[in-house]
């Protein structure tokens, strides 16, 4: 058994296997550390907050799959991300696209914006 404890509001937990991330009933997603024995600790920082820091940042796919990518460049494949953020990563990144879409509240075309006529 390994304890996690959240950097937001101190909670620990136990797991068998710790996870690469993991979100805490406060909503606070934390990093798991890995230690391999080389380098400094690593510094102090402003800790991530917010629903965004659940979502993907990317996908990577290949021959072996797909491999998701978390906001803080963690690399998962889908069973790690839906245990970790309690959430799809296919259907947060369709989630998230379709707020991209024309008609949209918010919607901006950013390579047609210079062309518009300022009045």
């Amino acid at each position: 058994m390994v304890k996690l404890k959240c950097h937001n509001c101190g909670r620990e937990i136990e797991v068998e296997n710790p996870p690469k991330e993991f979100v805490c009933t406060c909503g606070a997603v934390n990093v798991v550390p890995t230690f391999d024995g080389t380098g400094d600790a690593a510094c102090t920082c402003l800790v991530p907050t917010g629903f965004e820091w659940q979502e993907p940042a990317g996908i990577k796919e290949g021959p072996g799959g797909k491999i998701y990518i978390t906001a803080q460049g963690t690399e998962m494949t889908k069973d790690e991300y839906i245990k970790a953020f309690k959430l799809d990563p296919d259907l947060a990144l369709a989630y998230m696209r379709e707020l991209g879409r024309e008609g949209k509240e918010g919607y901006t075309n950013l390579s047609t914006l210079s062309k518009k006529k300022v009045r």
